[in-house]
Order: structure tokens, then C-alpha cells, then sequence
């Protein structure tokens, strides 16, 4: 089982939803709409990742099953304003900068 193989198995049992995709590259090597709301079974996992395409690469299946959801932002300005909003937004709902104990817990 190779290293990609193995994470596959990992995020699978983590209820992640895994489809192999091109390295480099933001495209799947399978038909992956199915896995928007079934899980691959570790067969089908380790027949994509060891057997038909050892050298892929994974990503995720992102909606509800996976319960995952991401933001692509394109350009320096772009991903300066999001940053800033969401730094604004958490010390707004935070009450300020917090600092963490040595445990890495945030005061109550």
C-alpha cells in the first residue's frame, strides 16, 4: 500500500470521501459525482490508489457527506481581504486578540 493509498483509507474512515486526481493538476481521474453522497469503499479505494493509478494523487469530495467546503481565492489583493475580514470577524466575536495558555487553550 503506497502513501497515498494509505491516506486515502485514513480520510476515508474519517467519513472524507477520496477520488484519485492527476499530481499537479485539479482534475479527477474518475467519474466522481457519485462520491458526492457515497462513500468508496476501502476495495474501490485500494483498487484506484494501488492498482489503476499508483501514481495519482488524492482529493477530497467537498459538500455534505464529506462535510467539508473550501474557498478558492484567486490574487495577492484578494486573499490580503479575506484575511483581514475574517481576522476583523473573529476578534470582533472573540472580543480582541486572545492568547493562548502553554496548553493551547484560549481563555474561557
Amino acid at each position: 500500500m503506497n502513501l497515498v493509498h494509505q491516506w486515502a483509507v485514513r480520510y476515508a474512515r474519517q467519513g472524507i470521501a477520496v477520488i484519485p486526481m492527476i499530481r499537479q493538476k485539479k482534475r479527477p481521474l474518475i467519474r466522481w459525482k457519485t462520491y458526492r453522497s457515497v462513500m468508496p469503499t476501502e476495495e474501490i479505494l485500494a483498487t484506484w490508489f494501488a492498482t489503476q493509478f499508483p501514481d495519482a494523487n488524492l482529493t477530497a469530495v467537498l459538500g455534505r457527506h464529506s462535510n467539508l467546503f473550501a474557498v478558492d481565492v484567486e490574487g495577492l489583493k484578494s486573499k490580503i481581504e479575506l484575511g483581514t475580514r475574517a481576522l476583523r470577524e473573529a476578534e470582533s466575536r472573540l472580543g480582541g486578540p486572545q492568547e493562548a495558555d502553554p496548553n493551547g487553550e484560549l481563555p474561557q
